[in-house]
């Protein structure tokens, strides 16, 4: 039997507010070869990820600007990217805001401070269930061609995005609008 080898998600969306993370996560996505969108406020990332649809989202819980548990529901309740793996990174994972966090359901948490080894685990997690999510769609989408060949099929309407630029950090380094 072959067993695939984990692998990092190509894409991921960070919400962060903190610089200094930011870097750190910008020096990650250089030296392992996936490429990092970044927020810094929580009224960007909805639209950031409709638009690029990430292979995973990492949500800092205490960004200044809004409610990140708000954010998370709407992630994971939303038909467009419900399927996206989160996690919770934050420094501030209380019981009570851990409750809240598994309420949701379906996310991973990590407290800060983080060490390369830990996040590097968190991001390959991430990826598996990336994989998983992009099997999951790729079944359902061979049922609807059957079912469009039976002729019981109907195209499921879309969703238009808004346009933005976004911090994008690719394998060179270099930012990108």
């Amino acid at each position: 039997m072959l067993r695939s080898t984990p692998s990092l998600p190509g894409e991921v969306l960070i919400v962060e507010d903190d610089p200094a993370l930011l870097k750190a996560y910008g020096r990650l996505a250089d030296r392992y070869g996936f490429t990092l969108r970044t927020a810094t406020r929580t009224t960007e990332v909805l639209r950031l990820a409709l638009m690029h649809r990430p292979d995973a989202i990492v949500l800092d819980y205490e960004v200044e600007d809004g409610n990140s548990l708000k954010l998370l529901r709407t992630l994971k309740y939303s038909p467009e990217t419900a399927q996206i793996p989160i996690a919770i990174v934050s420094g501030y994972l209380s019981d009570h805001t851990l409750a809240r966090i598994h309420e949701v359901g379906g996310v991973t948490t990590l407290e800060k401070p983080w060490t390369v080894d830990e996040i590097l685990g968190l991001l390959l997690r991430l990826g598996a269930e990336a994989a998983e999510a992009r099997k999951a769609v790729d079944g359902r989408r061979k049922t609807d061609v059957t079912s469009a060949a039976a002729g019981s099929w109907a195209p499921t309407p879309t969703v238009p995005t808004a346009s933005g630029a976004g911090s994008v950090r690719g394998r060179s380094g270099r930012s990108r609008g």
